[in-house]
Formats: C-alpha cells, sequence, structure tokens
C-alpha cells in the first residue's frame, strides 16, 4: 500500500467518525511528518507504511486524542435520532442541568477570581509598608520640626524600618506573584482542555516558573537587599535614638500630634 492510499483511507476513517475538517487536516499533516521521518530513516515506502499501523489504528489515536467535549460530540454526528433523543433529554433535564452547569462555572470563577486576589493581597501588603515608610519619614521631619524630637525619632523611626523591610520583601512577593499566576494558568489550561486542544508551554519556560526568583537574578536580589537593609537599619538606629533621648520613657510617644485636615488649614472648592 502506498502513503496516499493510507492517507486517503485514514481521511475516510476520520470523516466516518465525525471528526471536523481542522481535526482531520491537522492529523494528516501529523501523520505525514511520522512518515518522512521513516522514510529519511532509510525505510521504502511500504516499510513506512506498515509500520504506521492500519489507518483505523491511527484514527482511533486521533479520537482519543481529542479533547473530551469534541470527543462527546462525536457520536451525535454519527447517529441522527440519537442526536434527537439526547436533544429532547437535554430540554427535560434542563431544570437540572443548567444549575449544576452554572454552579461550576461560578465555582470556576471564584478560583480564578481568588487567585488574582491573592496575588493583589501580596503586593497590596508590600506596598502598605512601603508607604509606612515614606510615612514614617513625614512624621520624622514633623515631631523633630515641632518640638516632639522623641517621638518623631522613635515613631518615625520604627516606621521607616518597616519601609525598609519591604524592600527587602519584594523579591519575595515577585516569588509568590510567579507561584499564584502559574496556579492560575495551570487552573485555566485545565478547564479550557475540557473543550479544545490546549497546547501545553514549553519545558524551558516551566523550569524558568520552578526557579526561585532570586537565583535568576542575583544582582538584582542583593540590591534590594542592600538598599532594603540600609533604610531598615537607619529607621532602627533613629528608633533607638528617639527612645534614648526620652529617657526610656515610653509615654512620651504618645505626645506626637495626629497629622489632619485642619493640620494644614481649610481647603474650599468653588464651582
Amino acid at each position: 500500500m502506498t502513503y496516499e492510499e493510507w492517507s486517503e483511507e485514514l481521511r475516510h476513517a476520520l470523516e466516518k467518525r465525525g471528526v471536523s475538517k481542522a481535526e482531520t487536516e491537522r492529523a494528516c499533516a501529523f501523520w505525514q511528518e511520522a512518515f518522512e521521518d521513516r522514510t529519511e530513516a532509510g525505510m521504502d515506502e511500504e516499510e513506512a507504511v506498515a509500520d504506521l499501523g492500519t489507518a483505523k489504528e491511527a484514527a482511533d489515536a486521533v479520537v482519543e486524542s481529542l479533547p473530551p467535549f469534541q470527543k462527546s460530540l462525536l457520536g451525535l454526528r454519527q447517529n441522527k435520532e440519537r442526536t434527537i433523543l439526547v436533544i429532547a433529554l437535554l430540554i427535560v433535564g434542563a431544570i437540572v442541568w443548567v444549575p449544576l452547569v452554572f454552579a461550576a462555572a461560578l465555582v470556576a470563577v471564584s478560583i480564578f477570581l481568588a487567585l488574582w486576589s491573592a496575588i493583589g493581597c501580596v503586593w497590596l501588603a508590600d506596598g502598605a509598608a512601603m508607604l509606612s515608610g515614606i510615612a514614617g519619614i513625614i512624621a520624622l521631619i514633623w515631631g523633630c520640626t515641632q518640638g516632639y524630637l522623641a517621638a518623631g525619632l522613635a515613631e518615625g523611626g520604627v516606621m521607616v524600618a518597616v519601609g525598609g523591610a519591604s524592600v527587602m520583601l519584594i523579591p519575595l512577593a515577585i516569588q509568590l506573584t510567579s507561584i499564584l499566576y502559574h496556579l492560575q494558568a495551570r487552573f485555566v489550561r485545565w478547564i479550557a482542555h475540557f473543550f479544545m486542544r490546549v497546547v501545553n508551554p514549553e519545558a524551558a519556560i516551566e523550569e524558568k516558573a520552578s526557579t526561585l526568583w532570586w537565583r535568576r537574578h542575583p544582582d538584582t536580589f542583593r540590591l534590594l537587599l542592600t538598599i532594603g537593609g540600609i533604610i531598615c537599619a537607619a529607621g532602627a538606629l533613629l528608633a533607638l535614638i528617639g527612645f534614648a533621648v526620652s529617657g526610656a520613657d515610653t509615654a512620651v510617644f504618645s505626645a506626637l500630634p495626629a497629622i489632619g485636615p485642619s493640620t494644614f488649614g481649610t481647603f474650599s472648592l468653588r464651582f
């Protein structure tokens, strides 16, 4: 048997099984490549075709590789009576399966949103710590200029130290984001594979995702640790100085005034 004859049998078998034209063309291209690999290895045409197996076996392999949802439709395409029966059952049982499908869809969306929310929480926490450092500088300046030196140094220093720690934790936030993002991507691919053919990412991408961020970017990691460590140490030193200036009297710290809208005067908007 020639490969052309074998290929025609494959096309006919796939058409008979109800496989779509696009999937048929994809399958024929795959088997064409497999045939060419065998001929390049030194087989003649008959030996290469025999090594491929029968066209029926190839068609069975194609059908088995289809996504579950597409595979479930093949039987309906072959039998009109069965199609009518299934449609009637779907209509009658809609009161049961429609809420179940809707609930499953809501669960999938909830998981998807939960993963993205977790990513947002990671960066909100780190961002809040950074804002604490900025607020600490403001508190430090405010306390020192308004006569609350001890409170300004102590409270401002602690907040600056927290801001420095947030810089040091940026690599951890990036790593957690990477983990959560790839979990979300895998979840989406798992849902999608029921309805369509999903191509898995390259092995290099998977290996990159599994490697710790700070091992892939050691220079940036050391820079963030150095900057964050300096800021954190400076804040801690200022806090210790403020504590020493207060004579170890923590009651002094509450004297730092609260900053509100009235602090900067009254603002009015005219339209």
